[in-house]
């Protein structure tokens, strides 16, 4: 993740975390030697807008806020850009190659 915001810039919170989103619906991070799983799919509602759902069973707090319906704003081969429509917060993933 190299963009996180949330009423402040709070892209250091993340800075240590690696995401991996894999094309069968799982999703991973990886924080220090420690890495956790999840779900995501895609959504589209009546309008058209594309959405990525997370979800990850974990306690840890800056990951907890991800387990949402991210309304998704911008898309190519290297960048992934969201919005969470309810809080206006923004997070991008950058692919890393």
């Amino acid at each position: 993740m190299n963009y996180y915001y949330e009423n402040a810039d709070m892209t250091g919170e993340y800075e240590n975390y690696r995401f991996v989103f894999n094309n069968t619906g799982v999703v991973s991070y990886t924080l220090s030697t420690d890495t956790h799983t999840g779900t995501w799919r895609k959504a589209t509602d009546a309008n058209k807008n594309e959405f990525l759902i997370i979800d990850f069973i974990t306690h840890d707090q800056n990951i907890e806020k991800l387990n949402q319906e991210w309304k998704i704003t911008s898309s190519s081969n290297s960048i992934l850009e969201f919005v969470q429509p309810a809080t206006n917060t923004k997070m991008q993933f950058a692919r890393l190659y």
